[in-house]
């Protein structure tokens, strides 16, 4: 208890720093103090703030809110059991089935069930019962040699269980909501390099446009394992020569780190059945702040019209796709969380496009 009072005690305030170490703490941070919020950045070590009003406060270390309950943040952990709670709740949700390992150790028997089961009901999504960053998921499985490739990458990582899940198709959509508020929605796509017949992949890759979130030095898109891995999978090499005009996917998930591109979705163009579906899922689940990956061919109709699905539901969404969505540097998801937590009105903008602060 002695090391949590020193960490919430604020740093020198003659001396407060602009910046906590964190980008995700900092862009609230900003949010706060343009709107005319109290804010302290805590320890000496950083990544933590304190905004405050008069009758209220929220602390913040990187993506964790203060007003997220602990046992709520836990559960929602589990991508196994979030399903199962949000299926008892008629909530849509895709098929899962889980596998479990011997120790981290995979059996003959258990792998030939896993191909069995993608055979009956490809195509699929494998991936891990817990994790972020879209770590080890991989999509549309289709056949035993897709099963194989998948299998191999997951096994190495020793994960006590397996999640084989129904490939549901459609966009897929980054959902922030607060209480009974939809605060943000951003579509998130593959990356992609178009060719020009002489250029190879690599090449391309390092003329993608750089990262660029505030207050760090701009970041490029670097050929790391996700994209190798998904060139292997369509049988390239980043030494491989696309033919002008072609265009080869970096990623079958719109992963930032992958080149991934998020496109912000204005509110007033979803149907509103799916903002309180959004919001009665994050409820179910305890949580006050959540980020509900949703997977759907169009948010203008009613979804149960068509065949959606919540992917899985966040504790402690990062702000960065939001404010990276069409290079606009926008703080409409800090904004709107901080105006929901403190009672004030959220600007216009932000309610019916999800801009940034005029």
């Amino acid at each position: 208890m002695r090391e949590l009072s020193a960490w919430l005690r604020p740093v020198n305030t003659n001396h407060q720093p602009q910046h906590t170490g964190d980008i995700n703490t900092d862009l609230y941070v900003k949010a706060a103090r343009r709107l005319g919020l109290g804010c302290e950045i805590l320890s000496h070590h950083g990544a933590g703030c304190r905004i405050f009003s008069e009758h209220r406060e929220l602390f913040i270390l990187g993506t964790m809110l203060s007003c997220n309950n602990i046992v709520a943040t836990r559960v929602s952990m589990n991508k196994r059991l979030v399903s199962r709670i949000l299926e008892d709740q008629d909530l849509p949700v895709p098929q899962q089935r889980s596998f479990k390992s011997k120790g981290g150790m995979w059996a003959d028997v258990e792998t030939r069930k896993i191909k069995d089961y993608v055979r009956e009901h490809s195509p699929a999504v494998l991936k891990p019962p817990f994790g972020t960053f879209a770590q080890d998921v991989f999509v549309n499985i289709n056949d035993e040699a897709d099963t194989d490739f998948a299998l191999t990458r997951i096994r190495a990582a020793r994960y006590p269980s397996i999640l084989v899940e129904e490939y549901v198709r459609g966009d897929c959509f980054r959902v922030v909501v607060y209480d009974d508020a939809v605060i943000d929605v951003v579509m998130l796509r593959p990356g992609f390099i178009t060719g020009d017949g002489s250029t190879t992949i690599h090449e391309l890759i390092d003329r993608l446009p750089p990262i660029r979130v505030p207050g760090r030095p701009a970041r490029h898109t670097e050929l790391q394992d996700e994209i190798r891995l998904h060139l292997e999978r369509q049988g390239l090499t980043p030494a491989h020569v696309p033919a002008d005009k072609e265009t080869v996917f970096l990623d079958a998930i719109g992963r930032l780190r992958t080149g991934g591109l998020a496109h912000r979705v204005p509110l007033t163009k979803i149907s509103s059945d799916h903002c309180q579906m959004w919001t009665r899922a994050a409820r179910t689940m305890g949580l006050r702040v959540a980020g509900i990956d949703f997977i759907s061919p169009d948010l203008a109709q009613p979804w149960t019209s068509n065949r959606c699905a919540i992917n899985e539901i966040n504790s402690a969404p990062y702000p960065t796709p939001n404010y990276r969505a069409d290079n606009a540097g926008s703080d409409a998801m800090p904004v709107g969380i901080l105006c929901c937590h403190f009672g004030l009105p959220r600007p216009l903008a932000a309610t019916e496009t999800g801009g940034p602060i005029q």
